[in-house]
Order: C-alpha cells, then structure tokens, then sequence
C-alpha cells in the first residue's frame, strides 16, 4: 500500500456532503444512478495519481471542522478533500463484460468526484485491475458515514512499456526501438536471439499514470538515460533479492523505485510508448538495462486497442483457442513496491547494509 496511488476521474458533479462538521455524507444519494465513462469515453483514459499534500495522518478527514486535508492530482492541482461514501455499483470492462461489486467514490469540497482503489488487497480490488473499465454505473448506497478516507491505499496498476529513442540490443547491434520491425532478432537474457513477433506503439499525454519513468545514466545498469512506463518491469538482481525474494533475480515495476533522485517521474508533453512481443516472455536490453517485453496479462492486455488485440489472436492461434494463460506466465518473480524498496535500499544504502548483515 501507498499513499500515492491511481485513481479514475469522473467529472465534477453534485458535491455529496454540503453539510460539514459532522462525519456523513449527507447527500451522498445523489448519485445514485449515473453512469460514468462510456463506448466513446472508457473509464480507463481518466486515471491520475492522487497524492497527499501535508500528512492526512491515517485518513482523509470527513468531519472539515477544525482543518481541512489536501490532496495533488498529478502533481499539480492541489484539492480540499471532502468526503467518501460506499457504492454497490456495476464495472462494465472494455470487453463488455461486468461485474457489480462495491466500489469507493470520494470527492473534494467542490464536486470533484473519484474512483478509488481499495484500501488493501482483496478480490474487490483484483477485479478493478482484471481488465480496462468502460464504464461504472452506481445502482446504490451502501454506507455514507466514515471517518474519511484511508491515505495508504491500493497502487491499481496496469500496461507496460518502452518508450522512443530506447536502443534495443539486436543482432546487428543496438537500434531505436521505432526503427525495428517484426522478424528483426533481439538479444534476450534467457534465450539468445529471438524474433519479434508482434510491435505495438501508442502516444500519449505525459500526465499522471502515463507520465514516464526517467532512470539517469548509470542508475541500474543503463548506460545512457531511459525512460520506461511505469508499469514496466526491471530486472534486479544479487544477494539482497534472494534476501527478499528467495531468487538471485526478479522483476518489479518502475515506479517501484522511483526515489526523486535518479529516478523520477516526468510529466509534461506527450511520449509514445512501444511493446515489443515474443513467442513468450523475455528479458531484453535497452540502452543496457535488462527489462522485460510485453506480456499479455489480463491487465496489460485489457489497455490494448481492439485491432492490437485481434492482430496479437491472429499470430497466437493457441492464446485465440485457450485464452492468455496459454502464453505462458512472467519469467521472474515479481516484487511488491516495498519489497522493491527494500532491495534498492540494501543496494544503494551501504548502512542499510551494514545492517542487514548485522541481524
């Protein structure tokens, strides 16, 4: 859990606790059935990254009678927290399938209104991340009066991918990640050479959950700086992730280790993001930094377009005729955000360290 983590934008609508303090949301009802996002707008386009400003200490106050906690939207627009209330409501994914589950909706003192992830790991929140959200309507009210909202929450993530100018390791040396093709032979840890099989690339705004990670020259083996999707796994190895993980090597997303140092978040502009697919999961180099290739997962797979999706069926008859888990599973093991952390800091921490190997 973080207390930075994703949320889905809904729009601004009517503000649900008018009322302040006391701990209800007295108005809570009035949304009670609208539906957000759509066919020509999926839920899935609106995420941004929610984060606090101050310290909310454990949660989110409700009551807005002595003080007032703020929050960022992607690190730039600063809100008043107001309030959260409980819905049972029905997810329609991008597929057109549905669940209907409780879901939290929490908003700031002028109608800003938000789709939260789960306070900790549960089913609930598993099916928030099986696949990209078309829509969410609210059928009813479960409960309008809390405390406020939890400040450590679920991350919610999802996609993975390279970015422009990354240089590839192929056989006929590094190459631009836009330059190549499908066919070319890439240098895998695993493996050798193998053939790309599918090239995906989509451009988007540089803001919140699609906002790069910048690793600096030098940081994790790179040889010159590279930017990554967040969702995309590294390859960290030695003794400290066997400490962690129990393996010499394993894979973590890179917003894992984003420190404000060496890596950071950068937003501002538009970045295309590529996938490079093989016949199954690999560990690549770009500009020196082992990571992995496109794996479609449920989550991952959901953020495709439709033509991606068919183009993808059409190369992988056996993924068309039984489903994703015929690909085959990730290629390490994978850490959580603080299992991650913890390696990095044994690794870039000479105390940390010096403690580690004290106890």
């Amino acid at each position: 859990m973080a207390n930075t983590f994703n949320a889905i934008y809904l729009g601004q609508y009517a503000v649900i606790d008018p009322t302040e303090g006391n701990q209800s949301a007295e108005n809570a009802g009035a949304l009670v059935g609208l539906t957000f996002g759509g066919e020509g707008a999926p839920l899935l386009n609106n995420f941004v990254s929610i984060s606090p400003s101050g310290d909310p200490q454990a949660e989110y106050d409700q009551d807005n009678n002595l003080h007032n906690d703020q929050f960022w939207v992607n690190n730039t627009y600063q809100l008043t927290f107001d309030a959260i209330a409980q819905y049972n409501a029905t997810i329609t994914y991008v597929d057109g399938t549905s669940v209907t589950q409780p879901i939290a909706i929490f908003q700031d003192t002028n109608g800003y209104t938000f789709m939260a992830p789960y306070a900790s790991a549960s089913p609930y929140q598993d099916a928030l991340e099986a696949q990209g959200i078309r829509s969410v309507t609210l059928t009813s009210l479960v409960a309008d009066t809390w405390l406020g909202m939890t400040s450590t929450r679920q991350t919610w993530n999802y996609a993975t991918c390279f970015t422009s100018g990354a240089l590839i390791e192929t056989a006929r040396g590094p190459r631009a990640i836009e330059a190549l093709q499908v066919g070319d032979m890439v240098r895998t840890l695993d493996h050798g050479m193998q053939a790309i099989r599918w090239i995906g690339a989509a451009r988007v705004a540089a803001k919140g959950v699609f906002a790069p990670v910048h690793l600096q020259a030098g940081t994790l083996g790179n040889t010159r700086p590279i930017r990554l999707s967040q969702q995309h796994r590294v390859l960290l190895t030695g003794w400290q992730v066997e400490l962690v993980a129990g393996e010499p090597e394993a894979l973590t997303a890179a917003r894992n280790l984003v420190n404000g140092r060496d890596i950071t978040l950068q937003s501002g502009g538009y970045v295309t993001y590529y996938h490079l697919m093989f016949d199954r999961h690999e560990i690549v180099f770009a500009d020196g930094l082992a990571s992995e290739s496109f794996h479609p997962g449920e989550a991952a797979w959901s953020m495709l377009s439709e033509p991606a999706r068919l183009e993808i069926l059409g190369l992988f008859p056996g993924v068309k005729a039984f489903g994703l888990p015929y690909y085959g599973g990730v290629t390490r093991p994978v850490l959580k955000a603080h299992e991650a952390r913890l390696v990095r800091s044994m690794q870039t921490e000479p105390e940390a360290q010096v403690l580690q190997m004290a106890v």
